[in-house]
C-alpha cells in the first residue's frame, strides 16, 4: 500500500468510527415548578414525565425531584444490559406519580422496552381511577422500592407477556376492587422482599408463568386471600 493510499485509508476508518461513537449517558431532572423547554438539568429542570420518557435513551437517569406528578411515565427507548435507562427520585418515596386522568390508564406504563429501572417511587393514583403499572411485552425490567397505595381501576398492577421481570423490595398496598397484581404468560419473574396486601379479592394472582420465584415477601390477606396460582411451570416459593 502507498503512503498516499495507507493515508486516505486512515481517514476514512477514522471517520467511520467517529461516525459511530455513542453519546454519553445524561442525567436528566424533574420538578413540578420545572418548564419541559428547560434543558432538563439539576438547575434547569423539566416538568412532565412525558418530556422525561420521550428523551430518555440507553444509559441516562432520569431524577424526579420532590412533589407530584400526573400522566404516564412510558418510556419509549430501551436500555442496554451494561447501559439500562433508570426513572429514580432524588429522595426516596417524595416524589409522587398520581396517574392520568383516564380510568384504568397506569401510572407507569412499560411497552415493548426492555432494560428499564423505577425506583424509589411514590404511586398513589387516588380515586380518579388510574392504576399504578402495567408491563407487557417487555423484558429486564426492575421496580425497586417504590409505595404503590389506594389504586380504584381494574388490575392496577399488571405484568403480561415479559420476561425477566424483578419486582423487589416495594409496599403494593389497598386495591378496592378485584385482583391487585395479575401476571400472564410470563418467564423469569422474581418477586422478593415486597409487602403485599389488601386486595378485594386476591393480592397477587398468577397465571401460565414459567420459572418464578417468589421470596422473603409479606402477604396480608385481610380482604381476600393470600395468592393465586393457574399453570405456573417451575416456582420456588420460599421465606
Amino acid at each position: 500500500m502507498t503512503i498516499t493510499r495507507a493515508v486516505m485509508f486512515l481517514a476514512v476508518t477514522m471517520t467511520v468510527t467517529m461516525g459511530c461513537a455513542v453519546a454519553p449517558a445524561a442525567d436528566y431532572f424533574l420538578s413540578p415548578t420545572g418548564d419541559d423547554a428547560n434543558a432538563g438539568s439539576r438547575d434547569a429542570p423539566w416538568q412532565t414525565l412525558e418530556r422525561a420518557s420521550e428523551a430518555a435513551e440507553a444509559g441516562d437517569t432520569v431524577t424526579l425531584l420532590p412533589g407530584e406528578y400526573p400522566g404516564t411515565l412510558q418510556p419509549l427507548n430501551s436500555g442496554t444490559d451494561d447501559d439500562p435507562i433508570v426513572f429514580r427520585a432524588e429522595q426516596r418515596l417524595e416524589a409522587t406519580l398520581t396517574g392520568p386522568d383516564s380510568r384504568g390508564e397506569p401510572a407507569v406504563l412499560l411497552d415493548e422496552v426492555s432494560h428499564i429501572r423505577v425506583e424509589g417511587l411514590r404511586i398513589l393514583p387516588g380515586r380518579g381511577g388510574a392504576c399504578w403499572v402495567f408491563i407487557r411485552d417487555s423484558s429486564h425490567i426492575r421496580i425497586d422500592d417504590c409505595y404503590m397505595d389506594e389504586a380504584f381501576g381494574p388490575t392496577p398492577f399488571r405484568i403480561d407477556r415479559s420476561e425477566q421481570v424483578r419486582i423487589q423490595d416495594n409496599v403494593i398496598h389497598r386495591h378496592a376492587g378485584g385482583n391487585m397484581i395479575v401476571n400472564n404468560d410470563n418467564t423469569r419473574l422474581i418477586f422478593e422482599g415486597n409487602t403485599i396486601s389488601r386486595a378485594g379479592h386476591c393480592p397477587w394472582q398468577l397465571t401460565r408463568n414459567r420459572y418464578v420465584v417468589a421470596r422473603g415477601n409479606v402477604f396480608h390477606a385481610a380482604w381476600g386471600r393470600p395468592f393465586a396460582d393457574r399453570s405456573t411451570e417451575a416456582m420456588l416459593f420460599e421465606h
